[in-house]
């Protein structure tokens, strides 16, 4: 058994930065550093789409972004969203 066994995705939520440059000292991207990657986000992408067009769902497909500061990583957004 798998996740899709059970799960019907029809949305996630990237954590595409845990980065900020404004380094407020209560936050934890303060203490974390790092950008999610072209390549991992692909893959998250493929398989949670997979997903939902496997379990026929009938709404759209939603992706938020999360992170320290997400506009951090702009050019991996610009690319999920086209």
């Amino acid at each position: 058994m798998n996740f899709n066994d059970f799960y019907k995705l029809d949305g996630i939520v990237m954590n595409v930065a845990n980065e900020c440059p404004l380094r407020c000292s209560y936050c934890y991207a303060n203490k974390m550093h790092g950008l999610m990657s072209n390549e991992v986000a692909e893959t998250i992408l493929d398989k949670c789409y997979k997903n939902h067009i496997e379990k026929g769902s009938d709404k759209k497909f939603k992706v938020s972004f999360y992170g320290g500061e997400p506009l951090v990583n702009f050019s991996l957004i610009k690319q999920i969203v086209e």
